[in-house]
């Protein structure tokens, strides 16, 4: 992982017009889902992210041939992918454990060739996410799994992934998978999307109960039903999957990126600016937009016959709003940080809460030194911000991904000098992200070290 620094200038109003990209958190499911069919396919607006090149990594690693284009139209970014045949039983532990969505291959290759090795996949520390429930829904549909662990080998600066030395490895069977009804503890998006593309290729009707409703689910049951799959009723807390023979090949168009959406609209409000967003879908971010106009944000929207838009725009200090997290069509997690980091500017205090992963704090420190006056509640996944009339510039390390956007927002805001270290956290979810915010009149620099004096006036 990248350990790249930004040096941000801060303090310049942010106005203009930016394109939403492609989005992370469909693409990568998407990717993996091509495991499904030996025929092509063709993914258009993949954006140029860590992650995606991870996936993609794995899907060669199995002996897929991924070729990357534009569309000749659009001049999109897209990605032919074709597995033919899998000639590698055992997935790379060194990528699995790079991200977490690495485990969105286990269903998929199952599903497919019957019998897989899948080792323990990785990601940003936000707190305990077991994939427990992906292994569960795999087994209703019939699968055999089998965990065992093993002492990791060292990288070569001597290092493990995991504090014991030890890999975890899940070594899943099944002739033929079957059709289920799978109940979710919690509306997981990953187990939702992990067991709909198994049972895609399974015999009979499956049901997943309590299913993720996020806008990216639909997205890959979009693309699952262009193979031939037949995937009912997805955005619904009740999807229906009816099990084919086989899948073909398909070309499909990944959604905009709503949490770019989000952020790109939050670095609008924390810097006084004002900024038209294209390619974003406007109902993706509800919830935000919901937020943001009660802490007097101006938002609009503009529809065009080709795409929808959205406008954002701050005049003044925001106010303080409290808002908590929650499974789609509340306020995502992801979203949280970024709006943090406003509420540290907001007339008065505001107090946030994270339903959904223990950890998602861990940036607030990063806030602290920028100025930002909060309590931490952890047991209670509650943080109590009390509105500052402005920030300053900091030097700090960026903790995970979303939570480094959160810190990117505060150097924004804060006139004068910011080091934001370790931004390849960042790079796993944004792409190009200081060309994108520089566009809009921001002063973002990437440098291998920031060696300025402190005291930079």
């Amino acid at each position: 992982m990248s350990s790249d620094t930004f040096l941000i200038e801060g303090g310049h109003r942010l106005e203009g017009v930016v394109r939403v990209g492609g989005a992370k958190n469909s693409v990568l499911p998407i990717l993996a889902a091509t495991i499904l069919t030996e025929d092509t396919c063709v993914i258009e607006d993949v954006p140029r992210l860590a992650d995606e090149r991870i996936m993609t990594s794995i899907l060669r690693h199995f002996g897929a041939t991924v070729t990357e284009g534009s569309d000749l139209h659009t001049g999109l970014r897209t990605l032919e992918v074709r597995l033919a045949q899998k000639v590698t039983n055992t997935s790379p532990p060194n990528l699995m454990k790079e991200m977490r969505s690495s485990i969105f291959i286990l269903g998929p290759l199952l599903a497919r060739f019957g019998e897989t090795t899948v080792t323990q996949p990785g990601g940003c520390s936000l707190g305990e996410r077991p994939i427990d429930w992906h292994l569960e829904g795999l087994k209703a549909l019939g699968a055999s799994i089998d965990v065992r662990e093993e002492l990791e080998r060292p990288d070569v600066d001597g290092r493990t992934s995991d504090p014991d030395g030890k890999i975890s490895y899940y070594h899943a069977v099944a002739r033929k998978l079957h059709g289920a009804t799978i109940s979710l503890p919690f509306p997981s998006v990953g187990a939702t999307e992990n067991i709909m593309m198994a049972a895609t290729l399974a015999g009979g009707e499956s049901v997943i109960l309590n299913a993720a409703r996020e806008p990216e689910v639909v997205d890959l049951a979009n693309f699952l039903n262009a193979m031939g799959a037949k995937v009912r009723f997805a955005g619904s807390e009740r999807i229906i999957i009816t099990g084919v023979e086989r899948l073909h090949g398909a070309t499909h168009r990944v959604i905009p990126d709503r949490i770019e959406t989000g952020t790109l609209m939050v670095a609008a409000a924390i810097t006084g600016g004002e900024v038209l967003l294209e390619n974003a879908i406007p109902e993706h971010v509800e919830a935000l937009s919901r937020i943001l106009h009660s802490a007097g944000v101006r938002i609009w929207e503009e529809n065009s016959p080709y795409e929808s838009r959205i406008g954002a725009g701050m005049t003044g200090r925001p106010s303080a709003v409290d808002f908590e997290t929650g499974p789609y069509p509340h306020l995502a997690t992801d979203l949280q940080p970024a709006l943090t980091a406003l509420m540290c500017l907001a007339n008065g205090r505001s107090l946030i809460t994270d339903t959904v992963f223990p950890n998602r704090f861990a940036f607030a420190d990063g806030l602290q030194s920028f100025g930002a006056v909060m309590e931490h509640f952890p047991k209670a996944r509650r943080l109590l911000v009390e509105g500052q009339p402005s920030l300053k510039p900091s030097d700090v390390v960026v903790p995970d991904l979303r939570g480094g956007a959160a810190l990117i927002l505060a150097a924004l805001a804060s006139p004068g000098i910011s080091c934001i270290r370790g931004v390849g956290h960042v790079d796993r979810g944004y792409e190009a992200v200081e060309s994108k915010l520089n566009r809009l009149g921001a002063v973002i620099k990437r440098v291998k070290n920031c060696d300025i004096p402190w005291d930079h006036p």
